[in-house]
């Protein structure tokens, strides 16, 4: 398949202009202006659009095996390509989990076939299978995931001396490990407390999890990590104080990066005022003062990534009356494009800047650079084409997930997708997804 994509306004590191873009095979060919259109079977004109290297949501997940009533890799893909992201990295907290070869090859046989856009897999780091680390590794996952607190399904959180044993094991792999950071014990204590006093309303979520239960275990998950000498991702930060900690482990040169989410970057607590469970996450989404940091760490460079962390959940749970049985997680794949967009109009952050934390350093992190998350010769074809000035209004009823909760009901936005392009196939325009399914599986390179 060839594709010219002529007169687009292209983002290219650290500046971005208008060119023309010639795909053939899956990669990008040619880089001119002027490119004639004899050259390939297809010609997108993206006059007054702007071309970005293809967005890469390092923290989804799709339900599948063991949720599928709530999502599952066919229904969340599309999601995704709707939203302007060619690569998502799948979290491993389904029934059964990845958490051994055996289970690996089990879900890349289920949902290899499924997937409109590439996708890279996770492993979990339990108390049982250090065992299996390696040879995970080796088999091409894309990093490993460890749960330092239970979360909206029940997870496996290893003792502190499992943790470690597997940042050190991990290490010789070169493997990414992502953290859920939050202390299990603050967190299980202050649920306890509360539920015994009677309270339960949406509030007491945030009651329940404050941000130094997020910033006591950044603080260990660092000071493990540097000391193991492996390579740590901190998932969804959502304090100050986490900020400020990976800032200074940053400072001291260790090898650390970490992720925010729109719903930490565009909501606050006081947003969800009436809403019943709609906005409960973990962590849960707190004050504008905690906001206002995660900003500004976006900005300096403290936080180097912008995901998702879609995480669907079915209308019936979100609506149990209590707060304590209401799962936490709701939609974000399809939706964090253009609340990032609506934030660039909005100069919260800058085009660039949004390019590098959507799609140049998710790649760097995890060692798919520059194949990915870059527009030149011989990188993948991934591509998004937004316009920064069509307006609309987000209408969950007209999402493509399996189910489509989410608190951004009704916001008016600017800033759209238009097309979504994967190894040169064009799997999302006219707001509709195109198929059959292409989506391939990507593996690090070390």
């Amino acid at each position: 398949m060839s594709l010219l994509i002529r007169n687009g306004i292209v983002a290219f590191p650290r500046h971005t202009y208008r060119t023309d873009l010639l795909i053939d095979n899956g990669r990008i060919t040619s880089i001119s202006s002027h490119l004639e259109s004899t050259h390939a079977e297809r010609t997108i004109d993206a006059q007054g659009l702007h071309v970005l290297p293809g967005i890469i949501d390092a923290h989804v997940h799709f339900r599948e095996p063991g949720f599928e009533y709530r999502e599952d890799f066919s229904t969340g893909s599309k999601a995704a390509a709707a939203g302007g992201v060619t690569s998502i990295f799948d979290m491993p907290n389904g029934r059964p989990s990845i958490d051994s070869v055996k289970t690996l090859r089990e879900k890349l046989n289920r949902v290899a076939s499924k997937s409109y856009v590439n996708f890279g897999l996770y492993a979990i780091v339990t108390d049982e299978n250090l065992g299996e680390l390696q040879s995970l590794a080796k088999e091409g996952i894309i990093g490993f995931k460890i749960y330092m607190a239970e979360s909206a399904v029940k997870t496996s959180v290893p003792d502190d001396g499992n943790i470690f044993e597997a940042m050190k094991i991990i290490s010789s792999t070169k493997k990414r490990i992502c953290v859920h950071a939050e202390n299990n014990g603050i967190i299980q204590f202050r649920a306890k407390k509360l539920r015994g006093l009677g309270k339960d309303t949406p509030e007491v979520h945030l009651e329940a999890r404050p941000s130094i239960a997020e910033a006591e275990a950044i603080s260990r998950a660092v000071m493990f990590s540097s000391n193991a000498g492996s390579r740590l991702h901190i998932c969804h930060v959502s304090s100050q104080e986490g900020v400020r900690l990976v800032t200074e482990a940053k400072a001291q040169r260790i090898d650390v990066t970490a992720e925010t989410c729109p719903h930490y970057l565009t909501l606050s607590d006081g947003d969800l005022a009436g809403k019943a469970h709609l906005g409960k996450i973990n962590p849960p989404i707190r004050s504008r003062e905690h906001q206002k940091m995660l900003w500004q760490g976006l900005n300096s460079g403290s936080i180097d990534i912008v995901s998702s962390d879609h995480a669907p959940v079915a209308p019936e749970e979100k609506e149990k009356k209590s707060v304590w049985e209401a799962p936490s997680g709701f939609v974000g794949v399809e939706l964090s494009t253009a609340l990032m967009l609506d934030a660039v109009n909005k100069e919260k952050l800058t085009l660039d800047r949004y390019v590098e934390v959507s799609s140049a350093n998710p790649a760097r992190a995890f060692d798919l650079y520059p194949r990915k998350g870059s527009i030149r010769l011989g990188a993948d074809a991934d591509l998004t084409i937004v316009d920064l000035q069509k307006e609309w209004t987000i209408q969950n009823t007209e999402l493509h997930s399996k189910t489509t909760v989410s608190p951004y009901d009704g916001l008016k936005v600017k800033g759209s997708v238009i097309y979504t392009i994967v190894d040169g196939f064009v799997v999302y325009e006219d707001g509709e997804v195109t198929g059959p399914p292409r989506g391939k599986f990507v593996s690090p390179t070390h």
